[in-house]
């Protein structure tokens, strides 16, 4: 499953019947396709409650294990987290800087647009 999500496949793409990938999982009670399908932006339209509250419980359960795991890497190697952290709000520095200057390209692209629209009209 992770590898056909990871080249694209469809999430929505419905069987000759009209079942989603999603709702084949939850008929086979496979709670490990159906979060890996709900976290791919699949839609939980006719799916059992019941069920969507398994694949929550097995989604909190996988993310305390990978906070687990975390903690512990950090213990065994000290600053490993701080390090992972810097580096993620460096990124999001970044990601902020890079909007702001598509921001300012952008106003003065219509500047200059203004600019030649007022030249071509003082000399039509």
């Amino acid at each position: 499953m992770s590898l056909l999500l990871a080249a694209g496949a469809d999430v929505e793409a419905r069987d000759s019947l009209g079942r989603s990938p999603l709702l084949q999982a939850a008929a086979q009670r496979n709670v490990r396709a159906a979060r890996l399908l709900v976290v791919a932006g699949a839609s939980a339209a006719g799916v059992e409650p019941r069920f969507l509250e398994r694949v929550a419980r097995s989604a909190a359960r996988e993310m305390r294990a990978a906070e687990a795991r975390l903690v512990a890497l950090s213990l065994q190697q000290p600053g490993t987290l701080a390090r992972a952290a810097a580096a993620a709000e460096a990124a999001a520095r970044r990601s902020a800087q890079l909007a702001a200057w598509e921001a300012r390209l952008e106003a003065c692209e219509q500047q200059l647009a203004a600019r030649q629209a007022a030249v071509l009209g003082r000399t039509a």
